[in-house]
This record gives C-alpha cells, sequence and structure tokens, in this order.
C-alpha cells in the first residue's frame, strides 16, 4: 500500500544527518570538501541546485572553492532518489514544498504523488482546523453558561441592590443569547466537522487502495 512507502520515505528524509543540513560551512567542512556527497544530500532533500552558491561564499572565508562537477554529478544522483512517486507523496501529505528541482523526465512521477500526498494534506488540515473551532466555542460556551449561573443567582439574591437587577437582567439577556449563538455555531461546525471527515476518510482509503 502506499501507506507503507510513504513511512519508509518520510524515515529515510528525517533520519539523513548531512553534510549540507546547514548552508552556513565551518572551516572544517570547507577543507573536507566531500562536495559529490553534499551534493547528492543536497538533490536527495529537494534543496534547489543554486545551495551551491551559499557554500561557495562560506568557505570563500577560508579561500576555499566548491568542486562544482563533483557537486552537481552527486546532485543528480540524489534527485533520482528525491524524485520518485512515493516521496512525492511524502513530500506533499507534510504539507512541503515543491521547488521544482526534478529533471522533465522524472517530474511526472513525482508530481503525481506529490498532488495526492499534498490532497491529503488539505483533508487533514481541515479537519484539524475545524476541530480547533469547535474546540475553541466551547470553551467559550463553559464561560458564558459560567457568567449566565453567576448572574442568574445575583439576580436573586437578597444582597443584590435593586439599582443593579435591572443591569443583571440585561446581561442575563445578552448571555442567554451568546450561549444560543455558540451553540448554533458548535452544530454547525459539528456538521461540517463530519463531512469533511467522511471526506478524508474516504480519501484515505483510495490512497491505501492504489499503491
Amino acid at each position: 500500500m502506499r501507506t507503507a512507502r510513504v513511512s519508509r520515505a518520510g524515515l529515510l528524509l528525517l533520519g539523513a544527518v548531512t553534510l549540507a543540513g546547514c548552508a552556513a560551512m565551518n572551516q572544517h567542512e570547507c577543507q573536507l570538501g566531500d562536495w559529490h556527497t553534499a551534493g547528492f544530500d543536497d538533490g536527495a532533500k529537494g534543496v534547489p541546485v543554486t545551495r551551491v552558491a551559499d557554500y561557495a561564499k562560506a568557505c570563500s572565508k577560508y579561500s576555499i572553492s566548491p568542486d562544482l562537477s563533483a557537486y552537481r554529478a552527486g546532485y543528480d544522483l540524489g534527485l533520482e532518489s528525491y524524485c520518485r512517486d512515493s516521496n512525492g507523496f511524502a513530500v506533499g501529505s507534510r504539507g512541503g514544498a515543491y521547488e521544482g528541482v526534478c529533471p522533465a523526465q522524472l517530474e511526472p512521477q513525482f508530481l503525481n504523488g506529490y498532488r495526492v500526498g499534498h490532497r491529503l494534506f488539505e483533508l487533514q488540515s481541515a479537519v484539524r482546523g475545524l476541530e480547533s473551532q469547535i474546540a475553541e466555542r466551547r470553551y467559550a460556551l463553559r464561560e458564558t453558561q459560567e457568567q449566565l449561573t453567576a448572574a442568574s443567582a445575583a439576580v436573586i439574591s437578597d444582597s443584590t441592590p435593586s439599582d443593579q437587577r435591572a443591569a443583571l437582567l440585561v446581561k442575563i439577556t445578552e448571555l442567554a443569547q451568546r450561549h444560543g449563538a455558540l451553540e448554533a455555531e458548535i452544530s454547525e461546525l459539528e456538521r461540517t466537522l463530519a463531512v469533511r471527515q467522511e471526506d478524508l476518510g474516504r480519501f484515505r482509503d483510495s490512497v491505501a487502495h492504489n499503491p
């Protein structure tokens, strides 16, 4: 299934600890000069090839220049790893950006996976967003209910001055309206969430059955 393939690709990307992890190379890294590996690692991460210009700038402080041929050779090999359908899906599903680095012969397969992955990311984001909105309104609803309870108790309390009761009654009316509005918003959001969850479930099923 595609989900298993994505898991392996994701672990590969997360586990990569490379020379190209930071464009600001130190003197030792510049002197080491493993430009083929640096290029391969950048290509495998989908980093634009222009990253080598950052290395050149950093290493110029030590009078060292990158081996552009070695870097490019490694970079092209790295792209073969990056520009795969399974990796495109992995990048898209975590909301990653595609920098347009894949060569023409490899880009279609990458974009095939990327579009599917990014659609999954969009659906998941929509569900999370709705869940967050519902949680916020439920919190506001609890606060409103507490205020409504306190105001109602104050109205019937013998210790409340009569001149404050009118203001409390106005406040109770406003709180009751707010309470009702929040309940209506929550109900509408929950209906929308149920639809989005169904959409997400169907899409996940379609992805799982199309390796």
